[in-house]
């Protein structure tokens, strides 16, 4: 059978999908990142303060936040980078990029359950037996807003993840990318416009 000379195929649904959750990933990151960022500049301003009225004490719980946040930052602002591109790439009947989006999801999915198991409680738990004073100025170190919204981006993240690996198992993807063995990738008018559904 001779190919047909036209544009490339439309990605059926479950690719579209698939893209749109990556996106989805991608925001989240953003908003995670933000809010990290803003966590930790909060921390920053007001960790002095906080020793003034608490000694050296709690020096090692304050670096374990600090810390958390700074790892928060960094895996959310890799997530962005990486899952807007793939967005972006998953429509194309690559092979590769299906790959990519499996490993980039498995990654995040596995650093995100890793994180949150490691210690679900850095950044909620109080101090224990401590005054009003000390724990008033633990609590600023914070904004009110950011262990809400930490944990409900990475719990997005997370899903959207997994959403986004059972998309791009299904047989309607899978014969999306088989097109780029069965013709030349390189060469747009050699692939065959069979429409996916």
């Amino acid at each position: 059978m001779q190919p047909s000379y036209a544009s490339a195929p439309r990605p059926p649904g479950t690719v579209v999908q698939a893209s749109r959750l990556l996106l989805l990933v991608a925001v989240l990151g953003l908003v995670d990142a933000v809010a990290a960022l803003t966590a930790i500049l909060q921390l920053t301003r007001h960790v002095d303060a906080f020793r003034a009225v608490a000694g050296n004490d709690f020096d090692g719980r304050v670096a374990e936040v600090l810390n958390g946040a700074v790892v928060a930052a960094t895996v959310s602002g890799c997530a962005l980078l990486a899952m807007s591109a793939l967005a972006v790439l998953v429509r194309r009947p690559r092979p590769w990029a299906r790959v990519a989006a499996w490993v980039s999801c498995a990654l995040l999915a596995l650093v995100l359950v890793c994180t949150v198991a490691g210690n679900p409680n850095l950044f909620a738990e109080p101090l224990q037996h401590v005054s009003a004073e000390i724990q008033a100025g633990w609590d600023a170190l914070l904004p009110d807003w950011y262990v809400p919204v930490h944990y409900a981006g990475e719990a997005g993240m997370l899903v959207a993840s997994v959403a986004v690996a059972v998309l791009l198992a299904q047989t309607s993807a899978h014969e999306f990318y088989e097109l780029a063995k069965r013709v030349d990738e390189d060469d747009p008018r050699l692939w065959d416009i069979k429409r996916l559904g």
